[in-house]
């Protein structure tokens, strides 16, 4: 998985509030420690680019898996935390 397309139900009301691009926190269930990735916007559609890869691979993220995913801001900057389903 070389980038994460996040496809969303209301897909302007999420996609409205980011910028063209931004930088991203990412982490992986209970875990404290956070990776950095870029998250830009294609067509309407954000998706995580920069990053991803290395941190799919240090947190197991297999293709066909099912994933929670929470967005939310702190301090200005963008996180997502992960969880299994």
């Amino acid at each position: 998985m070389h980038c994460l397309w996040i496809n969303v139900l209301h897909r302007s009301a999420f996609s409205a509030v980011l910028p063209a691009e931004t930088n991203v926190l990412m982490r992986f269930s209970d875990s404290t420690a956070e990776a950095e990735g870029a998250l830009c916007k294609v067509h309407g559609q954000a998706r995580i680019t920069l990053g991803w890869q290395e941190f799919a691979a240090a947190n197991h993220v297999s293709s066909g898996s099912v994933y929670i995913f929470k967005f939310y801001r702190v301090g200005g900057h963008l996180h997502l935390a992960m969880y299994n389903a």
